[in-house]
């Protein structure tokens, strides 16, 4: 019974120190409607600072863009605030990055 309270206290306790105190990547998947308003809302994701790419694809009611951003584990909601939840979140962890874009330190 110890051991098993003790794994399960080391599992909580190191995923929460994970989650809150590393600088971790993620990567947010955003599928959304091919729309005006989805080119708009990429363009505000990039004004802010961030990389977005776009891919297309077809979904089961006609095209559909996944735009792909990388950011920081704090920078989630950030990101996610210009979707007005109107989209489908995807979001991964990133176990290393190299090159590409990525916004300058917030001070």
């Amino acid at each position: 019974m110890v051991y098993c309270g003790g794994f399960s206290a080391g599992n909580f306790i190191g995923s929460f120190l994970e989650e809150r105190l590393l600088n971790a990547y993620v990567v947010l998947e955003i599928i959304m409607d091919k729309t005006p308003e989805t080119k708009a809302m990429i363009e505000n994701i990039r004004s802010d600072g961030y990389g977005a790419t776009v891919v297309y694809g077809k979904g089961r009611d006609g095209i559909r863009s996944i735009i792909k951003v990388i950011c920081r584990r704090s920078d989630i909601p950030v990101v996610t605030a210009h979707t007005e939840n109107r989209g489908f979140i995807c979001i991964t962890d990133v176990k290393g990055c190299y090159g590409g874009y990525f916004p300058m330190q917030r001070k």
